[in-house]
């Protein structure tokens, strides 16, 4: 939990993923236990056939893994994209800082809770979206996301208060 310091401090890491994300999970499974044709399903599959509040707790579940695989440890310098995702950016975006530069853009124009995401869209280019509550980009019509960054309050403001533009910088 103390990987992401200063960045993040140990305390908001540890309580986000024993408190919030466990919660997420302890909740999809609650709903589950009347739901037996779902009890089976992955995780992917599930979010194909869940409607109203199971859809927001397994997506908020998805989301919260995708994050924390996301994640690296802090260092003082990140090291930068390589190979096709690099030269995916260069054409995207025209280079590195701008497509962060773009990504924290996005991320402060989300109001209130949710989440941003790189993907590769549908044609094959980069962009970075953001997506509203517990939503999800629509992978399953060939949106693949790389990257997602928490906007939920929980995320950041132990550590950064309401400067949601430090938290993504």
């Amino acid at each position: 939990f103390d990987s992401m310091c200063p960045v993040m401090s140990e305390w908001t890491m540890q309580t986000h993923y024993e408190k919030n994300h466990a919660g997420y999970v302890k909740k999809t499974n609650e709903i589950l236990k009347s739901r037996p044709k779902l009890q089976k399903s992955s995780l992917a599959l599930l979010l194909t056939q869940a409607k109203g509040h199971l859809f927001d707790m397994a997506a908020q579940h998805f989301n919260h893994v995708f994050w924390w695989y996301t994640l690296k440890p802090f260092s003082e310098k990140a090291p930068e994209p390589k190979g096709k995702l690099y030269q995916m950016i260069i054409r995207d975006f025209g280079s590195i800082s701008n497509w962060r530069q773009d990504f924290i853009a996005e991320g402060l124009k989300r109001f209130g809770s949710g989440w941003c995401w790189l993907i590769v869209d549908e044609d094959g280019k980069l962009k970075n979206v953001t997506t509203p509550n517990a939503q999800i980009p629509n992978f399953f019509k060939g949106k693949q996301p790389l990257l997602v960054c928490d906007l939920w309050e929980h995320a950041y403001f132990c550590d950064y208060a309401t400067d949601r533009k430090a938290y993504l910088q």
